[in-house]
């Protein structure tokens, strides 16, 4: 009698064990598909992160292209630049003011709007973008450029200088000096300050405008009070252009937004009177 009860007590010991085994392992099972979810999960929002990070530095890359090329070369010369930077390169003049340039930039695909404003200053959107369907990812950066025109100048007054004769020319420059006379005062004005106004601060970004301080007194909002916004905690630089008209003469130019250890600063880079 005593051998039989100690042979169930024995039984029934290996059953709980045994279920305790079968318990422990759907635990462990529960717990290992649930890290392995959520490490699916990190990967492909770490992926993301990454194809995020690569466009948009494709598209910082291009802009900082097309300020080279404003700077250096007229807009058709930089049309023409653009279709030796960027593989597989289409330009389309979808009207007399507006361009788009496509074509892979590199990994990555390009799609470029070029808006005329006014003279030569053209509001330029790139857009850049994976090539891969399956893994789309795109990212958009616009900025104002101004076209350097003293390429195209330099031609009229070659041409020019070739069709006048010997007895003309006297005549022509004395009328040049009468209109440098005419226009010097408006020639003489320049930007003497720029400031950050309408500063409006909310959490860790900071929105504003700039505006334009010249010699005679008067102001200016940049580009009609185009807003900027920075986040306090990134180190980063921006360049914006403008144009400012002073009855028949213009003012271009260029201003530089710092952005370092929670301060903004503001820089004239430069400015050209024509």
């Amino acid at each position: 009698m005593g051998l039989k009860r100690l042979s169930v007590l024995k039984d029934d010991k290996a059953g709980s064990i045994l279920l305790e085994v079968v318990i422990s392992l759907i635990l462990i099972s529960l717990l290992a598909l649930t890290f392995m979810s959520m490490y699916v999960f990190a990967s492909r929002v770490n992926a993301r992160s990454q194809r995020v990070t690569d466009t948009t530095y494709a598209a910082q890359n291009m802009l900082e292209e097309l300020y080279s090329l404003s700077v250096n070369q007229s807009f058709d010369e930089s049309l023409n630049e653009l279709r030796s930077i960027i593989s597989s390169c289409q330009v389309t003049q979808e009207s007399p003011d507006l361009y788009k340039v496509t074509g892979e930039y590199g990994k990555y695909g390009v799609e470029i709007t070029l808006q005329k404003i006014r003279d030569n200053m053209y509001n330029s959107i790139v857009k850049a973008y994976t090539l891969s369907s399956s893994l789309h990812q795109e990212t958009t950066m616009q900025n104002l450029f101004i076209w350097n025109t003293e390429a195209d100048s330099g031609e009229d007054e070659n041409e020019n200088g070739g069709d006048t004769g010997g007895g003309d020319t006297g005549d022509e420059e004395d009328e040049d000096e009468g209109d440098e006379d005419d226009n010097g005062p408006e020639q003489e004005l320049k930007i003497v300050d720029i400031k950050r106004i309408d500063t409006y601060e909310q959490g860790n970004k900071v929105r504003f405008n700039i505006r334009i301080y010249l010699s005679n007194g008067a102001e200016h909002d940049h580009n009609n009070k185009q807003e900027f916004e920075f986040k306090k905690n990134q180190n980063k630089t921006e360049y914006t252009q403008g144009t400012i008209q002073l009855g028949s003469g213009y003012i271009d130019y260029e201003i530089k937004i710092i952005v370092k250890n929670g301060s903004i600063d503001l820089e004239l880079v430069h400015q050209t009177s024509r």
